[in-house]
């Protein structure tokens, strides 16, 4: 297997121009809110405002959209700091197993429901105060603003079970009988207050991609991917206490 680093997702952590389009939807925010418009030409506004910041095939928050709810999170790192109040943020990244499997089977309209069903069944158990992006065709990142490993874990268990629930509602379907098992691959990073935003999206990158090289259907920490030598040693045994072990532990009973 081909060795990788996390240089290796430095670009899909970071994508170009994420910047300055922040800046350009702050701008826009800023105009909506200090310009005099008539009630139609705000509802017009705000709708454009809105479609600007959501994926338009699940209705989720797209990828500029985290990069702002990333630079929003990291400012509120410093303030924390300064301030005392110690929060640890946390950035869920985890991605379909099989999903061109399903699409090459079923066809492309097949594979948009299922993503908008893994959609709809996430966003149930997520709070309000938590950000669901769609970044790519099945990818997908969570931002917990205030979290722990225990809870990052069962968040990322009832995502599993999400997943499961779909297959067992398609398998009803006579025209969804496909033999294609879909499952999940989830990386987990928490959030140091040290860090920038590229760095923890790329440690739950990273984190993801090894989950995928366990044999996928699983869920992996950061910690416990750097225990691993590279990513080529995926047979050498995690900590028992590890967040990996302690997940599988929990599914089992």
């Amino acid at each position: 297997m081909e060795k990788h680093s996390l240089n290796d997702r430095a670009e899909d952590a970071n994508p170009s121009g994420a910047e300055e389009q922040i800046a350009v939807v702050d701008g826009f925010n800023t105009f909506l809110k200090n310009t005099l418009l008539s009630p139609e030409d705000r509802a017009t506004c705000e709708a454009m405002y809105r479609l600007t910041l959501s994926d338009s095939l699940t209705g989720l928050s797209n990828l500029l959209s985290l990069e702002i709810a990333l630079s929003d999170i990291r400012k509120e790192i410093v303030l924390n700091k300064e301030n005392g109040i110690e929060k640890t943020p946390f950035l869920i990244a985890f991605d379909l197993d099989k999903f061109k499997e399903l699409n090459d089977t079923s066809g492309h309209s097949s594979g948009d429901e299922y993503l908008k069903s893994i959609a709809k069944h996430v966003r149930e158990i997520l709070r309000s105060s938590d950000t669901f992006a769609r970044v790519g065709g099945d990818e997908f990142v969570i931002i917990l603003p205030d979290s722990n490993i225990l809870n990052a874990t069962k968040i990322a268990g009832r995502i599993m079970d999400a997943t499961t629930k779909i297959m067992e509602e398609r398998s009803h379907d006579e025209n969804e009988k496909n033999g294609v098992d879909v499952s999940v691959s989830v990386g987990v990073a928490p959030w140091d207050e040290e860090q920038e935003s590229k760095e923890v999206r790329m440690q739950a990158d990273y984190a993801l991609y090894v989950a995928k090289a366990l044999g996928k259907d699983a869920v992996v920490s950061y910690g416990d991917a750097l225990k691993l030598d590279g990513i080529n040693d995926l047979k050498k045994p995690i900590n028992p206490d590890s967040m990996y072990n302690a997940f599988i532990k929990e599914r089992k009973k």
